[in-house]
């Protein structure tokens, strides 16, 4: 009875030859190698089965059974050796496995097979290949052997899948490949303009960051590696970065999201971010270009804020000239019905009917209330139809706003407080038309209190940074603050509109004149309300008047 070994010793070379393992073996190496390396391999392990020391003749027709029908064209001796064969195995596994024909041949366990039998023959190197094949769609397969030297001289030859160490030159020059690759990704990344983070998805975690990142953060590269994202970005962002990170991990890619990073330097800059998950080193990161678009964002509002000056400047101009036709046409008719009250007046001075008739002498004194009361709303038209006119002088606001009570009557049963910085420099600014500013909330503020209430005025300095230099600007606040009834939130965005009032006898021109003077100052004028709780009036003047509002005097 036969031992196992023996029985293997039998049947591995039927085995080695069947075409379905050898197209089995050719499939695997295409799609573990690819064509080329697959191909390689196969004239290589051809090669090592005719060099084998159990071929002892290669005139053995034995020798190729198995592999198709050989025919031998040339002589033996011939420079240029040709073999033709018919019905190839290797070139039928092909075409069963692959199922159709290939531009090129595909025989190249037959020519390696053959270079190591004839070369073994002769006694010195000859080096088949394939010129037709059955896989190619040729009628029968030819091979064509000669020296390295003959084949040199024709030129475009490649015998590279004969040299012993092609498989560690193919490996070397994949080698080089890849480091050429990581040295042109690494010069982009490092050299980029802008800047280039790998976060850790899972932890947000800082992985590497390039010089573009070093600058935009001011922060310096070690440091960066030690931080994770939501150290990097303002508390504020922190959802929503995690959701970012959630998205990347899902495999969602982020464009121009835009989220608030907090500088070495203490500056908020707003970055736009665009991310994707990808392999790095063998981990899934995600890879995130960051630009600073805040230069960007301020003047698009800026811009918005423009527009929207122009818009609102225009519809000013056209009240503005609405209001000064008005008043122009009332102003005389006025004088005229004052003129007659006056007369009438004096008519009746000694006569004893306005001692007799209490009526006459209320009406004569409601004709002169209701004169008066419509020539403060000719000027209130005139004051606004006009360019705010500014006289800057060196001025200490608090010695404005302590002057207010003597011009406004505050009831008893409002109690009015002070809480004035006694430190606050002197402003250059307009005393009178700043007054008029006040006075006017402060009328709204006590109308505001029917029945009693607090009133308080408080002043302040402020210092703020400003711009991408970070530009320091003082400024003064003034606060007007009344308990009374508040202002609805629907008519709060209204109330600086020229003629919206909720007064039964008001203009609705006296806020928005006070606006016109305060941001002719290059100053602000903010309120927060409450129903039931009261308002409160907030104007911010810088130290003095900015000079491109001077110019304009």
């Amino acid at each position: 009875m036969k031992s196992n070994l023996e029985l293997v010793g039998e049947i591995a070379p039927v085995v080695m030859f069947h075409p379905e393992v050898m197209g089995r073996f050719r499939r695997e190496l295409f799609w573990t190698l690819g064509e080329s390396r697959a191909n390689g391999v196969l004239a290589r392990v051809g090669l090592s089965c005719g060099q084998s020391s159990s071929v002892e003749d290669a005139d053995n027709p034995a020798l190729f059974q198995g592999l198709g029908e050989f025919r031998q064209i040339s002589a033996d001796a011939a420079e240029q050796v040709i073999y033709e064969v018919k019905n190839s195995v290797k070139a039928k596994e092909y075409l069963s496995f692959f199922h159709e024909a290939n531009v090129s041949c595909q025989c190249w366990f037959l020519a390696g097979y053959l270079t190591g039998v004839i070369s073994r023959k002769r006694g010195s190197p000859i080096y088949f290949l394939e010129t037709q094949c059955l896989a190619k769609g040729n009628s029968t397969c030819k091979f064509i052997g000669q020296s390295r030297a003959a084949w040199n001289a024709e030129g475009s030859v490649d015998l590279s899948v004969y040299e012993e160490d092609n498989m560690m030159l193919e490996l070397q020059n994949t080698q080089r490949q890849l480091h050429l690759t990581k040295d042109r990704y690494q010069n982009l990344f490092e050299q980029s303009s802008v800047a280039i983070f790998i976060i850790d998805p899972q932890s947000g975690a800082l992985l590497n960051a390039n010089q573009a990142a070093v600058d935009l953060t001011g922060r310096a590269k070690d440091q960066l590696l030690g931080m994770t994202l939501f150290d990097l970005c303002h508390p504020q962002e922190h959802h929503r970065v995690m959701n970012d990170m959630k998205a990347l991990l899902n495999g969602a890619a982020l464009v121009d999201k835009e989220i608030s990073i907090v500088r070495e330097d203490g500056l908020i800059r707003i970055i736009a971010h665009s991310s994707k998950a990808l392999t790095y080193g063998g981990q899934r990161v995600a890879q995130s270009v960051m630009r600073d678009v805040t230069d960007l964002k301020l003047s698009g509002q800026k811009e918005k804020d423009l527009q929207h000056q122009l818009l609102r400047s225009e519809r000013l101009s056209s009240i503005g000239r609405l209001a000064a036709g008005v008043a122009h046409e009332l102003k005389n008719p006025l004088g005229a019905i004052r003129n007659a009250i006056y007369y009438v007046r004096n008519a009746l001075a000694n006569n004893p009917i306005l001692e007799t008739d209490p009526n006459l002498k209320m009406i004569l004194k409601l004709a002169e209330g209701e004169v008066d009361a419509s020539v403060v709303i000719i000027g209130d038209l005139l004051d606004f139809s006009r360019v705010v006119q500014l006289a800057p002088r060196h001025t200490r606001l608090n010695e404005v706003l302590e002057k207010l009570p003597n011009i406004i009557l505050v009831p008893e049963n409002v109690e009015l407080t002070w809480d004035l910085d006694v430190t606050l420099p002197s402003a250059t600014v307009d005393p009178d038309r700043l007054t008029q500013v006040f006075n006017n909330i402060m009328t709204n503020a006590i109308q505001a209190m029917p029945q009693g209430g607090k009133l308080k005025i408080k002043s302040g300095f402020v210092v703020e940074t400003a711009g991408e230099e970070g530009v320091s600007e003082e400024f003064i606040v003034i606060t007007i603050e009344d308990s009374g009834t508040g202002i609805e939130p629907a008519h709060l965005a209204k109330i600086f509109e020229p003629l919206f009032t909720t007064k039964a006898r008001g203009t609705g021109l006296g806020l928005a004149i006070s606006r016109n003077i305060v941001e002719k100052h290059g100053g602000q004028i903010l309120v927060a309300s409450q129903v039931g709780k009261g308002t409160s009036f907030t104007v911010k003047l810088p130290l003095r008047v900015p000079i491109d509002k001077e110019d304009k005097l």
